[in-house]
């Protein structure tokens, strides 16, 4: 049962990365994935169920590939470029129509959604921040916590606040500036060292 649950998350996923959510009705996931709508509401009550269950399903796949893909990292700086990478790559194909309709016709998921992203957003940054500062490749002198969530808030009004064009947020390098803005405001000189070490080695 479980395994037919996140067969129908992961390609209505698709579908809704490809339609965007509001043109995917109940009756087209339906077709789309040769299943009965009778086995469609035994797993979802209705659109918003299964928009919501969804949005979660995807936010935990992408903890999970994020972990792997740090996984190999040597250090704190180093494992932000691995993140940046993960990212860089994973929004080439983010359809933007997906984020307007979940805004749009599914409020209350969207602020679910969002609430949880900044959740994880906040404990990945203050457990790297954590880990510099045990490795010394960051200052002991400022509180993790507010860095913490002072970074969140540059990470998420980088991408509402309309100054950066939707090319510039997609682009490497935009993300890139961030790290090196970041790092370098509480990197200790050792911390510089391994910074500079990764951007010749990008």
């Amino acid at each position: 049962m479980e395994n037919e649950k996140s067969n129908i998350l992961n390609r209505v996923c698709s579908l809704y990365n490809n339609f965007g959510i509001k043109s995917i009705t109940m009756d087209d996931v339906s077709r789309e994935l040769g299943i009965s709508k009778k086995t469609l509401y035994e797993h979802f009550k209705d659109k918003d169920d299964l928009v919501s269950q969804v949005f979660e399903f995807e936010r935990k796949n992408v903890l999970k590939n994020l972990c792997e893909a740090v996984s190999s990292a040597q250090n704190a700086i180093h494992e932000l470029f691995l993140i940046n990478k993960y990212f860089s790559d994973k929004i080439k194909n983010f359809n933007p129509n997906v984020d307007f309709d979940l805004k749009k016709y599914h409020y209350k998921v969207y602020e679910k959604h969002k609430a949880k992203v900044i959740e994880n957003m906040y404990s990945y940054i203050l457990a790297n921040l954590n880990k510099g500062i045990k490795e010394k490749l960051y200052r002991n002198d400022f509180n993790p916590e507010f860095i913490a969530r002072l970074h969140v808030s540059r990470i998420i009004s980088i991408q509402h606040s309309g100054v950066f064009t939707r090319e510039e947020l997609l682009e490497k390098s935009t993300h890139r500036e961030l790290i090196i803005y970041h790092v370098r405001g509480i990197a200790t000189k050792e911390g510089i060292k391994v910074l500079e070490k990764e951007l010749k080695n990008e």
